[in-house]
């Protein structure tokens, strides 16, 4: 599929900016009306910058370029009204030197971001009011400083994937805030608050997290809880966990605890503990 480029024809908004691409070197290439005409137009190592505005399309990049909005507060790509597809898709190893930042990304039944076989580097965008924020499927990417809330099922989805997920807010997504299957996340710095399920769960996974608030999440459903490691390897140090929906903070079951540490958190009850203990019920 490394030959592919979306053909056809987005809806655009009243509201649409314009959409410059610049080659590697700095070389002006050509400006556009659309984000995927544009990207279809970036050389390798290419940047397409797209002004303040809200563009409705759902975008392909299976290469190695930089997609920069003009900020998150102004720069939006909504897929509204595009039926269950996915807002931006990466795909393939070309991927590697692809990254997206600035913009707002929403109004997809599927996801805000789809990585799949690809390795970009997604920053400083808001992700909301999607099905799922981002999803990655075999798929080696930095997820750093974003704000990854409001969306109807899971804040990150990882599956059979290596992620750095660093310095972002994940809140008041329905079901989970970082779900991750058979995958080697390293969380670090984020806050994962609000969210309607656990606020970290991992199966079949060797995750790394470190310095993270957990708070406030599953507090309408008892059978969840702030980290749930469910078979794996897990490194679990210095975050603050507490107010979550269960007893317990922290459950580990079936899995390897290399090291956890927690710190004491005042003039709270609930200290970040952890405990061994059956999973919950379905």
């Amino acid at each position: 599929m490394g030959a592919y480029e979306y053909q056809g024809t987005p809806k655009i908004s009243l509201s649409v900016g314009s959409v410059t691409v610049y080659a590697a070197n700095g070389n002006f290439v050509g400006t556009y009306t659309t984000i995927q005409i544009g990207v279809n137009a970036c050389p390798e190592g290419g940047t397409v910058s797209v002004a303040a505005g809200i563009y409705t399309e759902a975008v392909y990049i299976n290469k190695g370029i930089a997609l920069v909005g003009a900020g998150s507060n102004s720069t939006t790509i909504t897929a509204s009204g595009l039926g269950n597809t996915n807002t931006v898709t990466f795909e393939g190893e070309a991927t590697h030197h692809a990254s997206i930042s600035g913009f707002t990304i929403t109004g997809t039944r599927g996801r805000g971001i789809y990585c799949i076989n690809g390795s970009p580097t997604i920053t400083t965008n808001t992700i909301l009011g999607n099905y799922g924020g981002i999803y990655c499927d075999n798929s080696s990417l930095s997820i750093t400083n974003n704000t990854i809330s409001g969306n109807s099922g899971f804040g990150i989805y990882c599956d059979n994937s290596s992620l750095s997920i660093t310095n972002n807010t994940i809140s008041g997504n329905n079901c989970y805030g970082i779900y991750c299957y058979s995958s080697s996340p390293s969380i670090t710095n984020n806050t994962i608050s609000g969210n309607g399920f656990a606020g970290i769960y991992c199966e079949s996974s060797s995750p790394s997290i470190t310095n993270n608030i957990i708070t406030e999440n599953s507090t309408t459903n008892t059978y969840y809880y702030g980290i749930y490691v469910y078979s794996g390897t897990s490194i679990i140090n210095y975050n603050c966990v507490w107010g979550n929906g269960y007893l317990q903070p922290i459950i580990i079951t079936s899995a390897l605890l290399e090291q956890t540490t927690s710190l004491p958190i005042p003039n709270l009850s609930e200290q970040a503990t952890f405990t061994l203990e059956p999973p919950p019920p379905v």
